[in-house]
């Protein structure tokens, strides 16, 4: 049997859903419970996690329709996560880290789920992450050896370039393509700076992000020095 993938369009709509939804759940003082609604428990017996998703998106969009809430144009509200369930390696690492923001099973809360994507036999499940929960997601990123979850902005598989595009096109909101470097980078940046590493912090940079965001990269990791090195015009 084919399994099926939600389109760009249907993402997009889930995600202006759920930026209300989650904006308005949302408690820091319960991370483990505040977006994981009982009346949305996903069916873990569906066919395939296609359904599981699904079911969750029409959930929490009759509910919201219930409650008389209107769904969001402004995706600045936050980022979309993506998560790779055939790479997990369910360590529960995530679950300390993110004080139950993931389960343990290293899953997103399933409030936040906006489309579930399959291509070339691997299955992308995409959630809606707030602004405020940002900082608890990235705490995981530290310990996300196996990098089974990252954000869309950083990913270059085909079907998301497809999907930003989308994004961009259609809510006239932009990816903040190289804010990944801020929770990534600046470790990585520090530990090379102070090996003497310059060019290979800097080719790293450049990867990272556009030359001209560098003087906003450079003083969260504490490098500003790395511009008097004398490999910088080796590199930009």
């Amino acid at each position: 049997m084919e399994i099926k993938s939600h389109t760009n369009e249907q993402i997009l709509s889930a995600a202006k859903e759920a930026a209300v939804w989650c904006q308005l759940q949302w408690n820091a003082s319960e991370p483990r419970s505040s977006l994981r609604t009982l009346n949305f428990l996903p069916c873990f017996f569906n066919t395939d996690q296609y359904y599981t998703v699904n079911d969750l998106i029409y959930s929490r969009k009759y509910e919201m329709e219930r409650l008389g809430l209107k769904p969001s144009n402004n995706l600045s509200m936050g980022k979309i996560l993506v998560y790779e369930p055939d790479s997990n390696i369910s360590d529960c690492v995530f679950e300390g880290e993110t004080s139950g923001y993931f389960d343990s099973s290293d899953c997103p809360p399933w409030d936040t789920w906006i489309g579930f994507i399959i291509e070339n036999n691997q299955r992308y499940v995409l959630s809606w992450v707030p602004n405020e929960i940002i900082h608890i997601v990235e705490a995981g990123f530290e310990v996300n050896c196996v990098e089974f979850f990252y954000w869309l902005e950083s990913s270059s598989e085909s079907w998301a370039l497809k999907l930003k595009k989308c994004i961009t096109k259609r809510s006239n909101t932009p990816l903040r393509g190289w804010t990944v470097c801020k929770s990534r980078f600046c470790g990585f940046a520090r530990k090379s700076i102070s090996q003497n590493h310059n060019l290979q912090t800097l080719l790293c940079l450049k990867l990272c992000a556009p030359y001209q965001k560098l003087h906003e990269i450079l003083p969260l990791a504490g490098i500003w020095r790395v511009l008097s090195s004398p490999t910088v015009s080796q590199v930009i």
